[in-house]
């Protein structure tokens, strides 16, 4: 295990965060007084094990969730179900508000390379299932071009997942990442356009976004596997700017107003509309921001790496090989 960092679980912390002398931001727990980092929070390889046995992807609501004894009905194991009932009390202790942000890493993503991808495949079908109902709005997203898209993405992944058996894989890594910034740089400039057109799909924009988290969970995977922490850090500052530059300006009630117009929906009236469709653009807009934060204080976590000189691949697969819980905390 990890002998030169200190981990322990998030109800250590619960009852300062539920009295306010603690708080989170992001993937942080600080000091509500000083402001000072206490821990960080990290999933490990069993949370990601669970999430995918039950097909959590990012933007999936507690309520997906919430009667976990249902699991037990499709064969699930009741150990299984143990653990995945604590692992969502341990979201709640930490107050995030969606499960789904631990499919797409906290921390330094501990799901395999291998996983990553055949989660991309699950997006890549539902482009194609999307491009079946496109309308005029969306003719110019032709089915063969996300097709490939998706397609280059997803053998950089593969890539990535085969360099583990070169004798020499770090090199394999570092370009893998310099790819996909060029692919994480297109998903993020298609979701900016679409934020900038009158009409508006949910589906779509999901997706979207989806792919780009993933995108740049592998981008900075690849470079602390590669042990280039401070690229790293400097990776994961940036993708957290770009998250903000896009993500802090969407308005619950401006969203909700394109998703409203953009309605089929001709048997309410538009209040009406608009005030179902606020819920719904409040909930996105809250995971937009909780996947802002958790981007901006990833640099950190790396930071406290660097700091206590713990080698990146020595990290991943400490983290990865924990199955005694499936979210801790690196205290500082």
């Amino acid at each position: 295990m990890l002998h030169d960092l200190v981990f322990s679980v998030p109800e250590k912390f619960a009852t300062g965060l539920l009295d306010g002398s603690i708080v989170r931001y992001g993937t942080l727990l600080k000091d509500a007084g000083t402001g000072r980092i206490l821990a960080h929070v990290q999933e490990t390889g069993l949370a990601q094990q669970l999430l995918s046995n039950i097909g959590i992807h990012s933007f999936t609501p507690w309520g997906a969730v919430a009667s976990v004894a249902n699991l037990a009905t499709s064969g699930y194991a009741s150990a299984q179900i143990h653990q995945l009932r604590g692992m969502l009390e341990t979201m709640q202790v930490l107050q995030f508000a969606n499960v789904g942000m631990a499919a797409v890493g906290l921390g330094v993503s501990a799901v395999g390379f291998a996983v990553i991808n055949r989660r991309l495949n699950g997006l890549k079908n539902d482009v194609e299932q999307f491009s079946t109902r496109v309308e005029h709005h969306f003719q110019e997203l032709k089915d063969t071009h996300w097709r490939q898209r998706f397609s280059s993405i997803q053998v950089c992944v593969g890539r990535a997942d085969r360099a583990f058996q070169l004798s020499e894989p770090k090199a394999e890594w570092i370009r893998i990442e310099a790819k996909l910034d060029e692919e994480s740089g297109y998903l993020a400039h298609s979701i900016q356009d679409h934020l900038g057109r009158s009409h508006f799909d949910v589906d779509w924009f999901k997706q979207l976004t989806t792919s780009l988290i993933l995108c740049d969970a592998v981008r900075l995977r690849c470079l602390v596997q590669a042990d280039e922490l401070k690229l790293a850090r400097s990776t994961a500052s940036a993708v957290g700017k770009n998250y903000t530059e896009m993500f802090d300006s969407i308005s619950a009630i401006q969203l909700a107003d394109k998703i409203t117009r953009s309605c089929k929906d001709q048997d309410q009236d538009e209040l009406s509309l608009f005030r179902k469709h606020r819920q719904h653009a409040q909930l996105i807009t809250d995971d937009l921001q909780e996947v802002t934060d958790a981007a901006i204080s990833k640099s950190l976590l790396i930071e406290h790496l660097i700091e206590s000189k713990v080698s990146g691949s020595r990290y991943l697969s400490d983290i990865a090989e924990h199955r005694q819980h499936p979210i801790v905390l690196l205290t500082t």
